[in-house]
């Protein structure tokens, strides 16, 4: 009896040993899991944190390219509203030498915007565009990072229209120190002026299409209904 107890009690404690054994292995494995998920928890609250750091940054980044876009459309809408006086004058045929070299100061001068990328490029180079979790809001922001390469294309060809044609047109009609002509007859049937005030025009055209395009893409950025 006492051999056949020893053995019962040995067969006890080795029943025991393997059950705690299991629970051994069942808590390692819980706490790894849970490890785990911890950690992925950190990691998706990392990329969210970084995700809304983006967008505050664009949306800071459009607050100050807004402005400026702005600002730069009232100042063509001005030159615009200046060229066209000076088309009536041509149409008209009534303006005076003085009063169309007035403008040569103006028709020199070129807008160069340059927009605030720094969010865009760093979003990039990192790879990081998938943290804006928005597909639309994703989709926005390229378009409208699109349309500054615009605005840089159609500043371009007004400073090399102005270089190429409107320059060195006043600089052969005109006195720059008080913006009168060299020659008794001025621009007065000078088919080349009437010809860049004409392409002056057109391009002027180019640039506020694109500016307001650029600006509507802008307003309809609503970053912060994201973050």
């Amino acid at each position: 009896m006492l051999g056949s107890g020893t053995m019962m009690m040995k067969k006890n404690k080795k029943a025991i040993e393997w059950k705690s054994k299991w629970i051994d292995f069942l808590i390692v494995i819980m706490g790894i899991t849970i490890a785990y998920q911890l950690n992925n928890w950190n990691e998706a609250n990392k990329e969210i944190k970084k995700g809304n750091e983006y967008l505050l940054n664009f949306q800071r980044e459009n607050e100050t390219n807004e402005k400026r876009i702005a600002k730069a459309l009232l100042y063509l809408e001005d030159s615009k509203a200046t060229m066209d006086s000076l088309k009536n004058m041509l149409d008209i045929q009534g303006f005076q030498d003085v009063r169309v070299a007035s403008f040569s100061n103006y028709m020199m001068a070129t807008l160069r915007f340059k927009p605030t990328t720094v969010t865009m490029e760093n979003i990039k180079a990192s790879g990081d565009f998938e943290l804006i979790q928005d597909i639309t809001l994703r989709r926005a922001l390229i378009e409208l990072y699109s349309a500054y390469s615009v605005l840089a294309i159609v500043d371009q060809k007004m400073a090399d229209f102005v270089d190429r044609y409107t320059t060195p047109f006043f600089f052969e009609k005109i006195r720059f120190l008080d913006f009168s002509p060299i020659d008794g007859d001025g621009f007065l049937n000078d088919p080349h002026f009437e010809n860049m005030v004409l392409g002056h025009d057109k391009l002027l055209d180019q640039q506020i299409s694109s500016y307001r395009t650029t600006l509507n893409k802008l307003n309809a950025i609503d970053i912060a209904a994201n973050n």
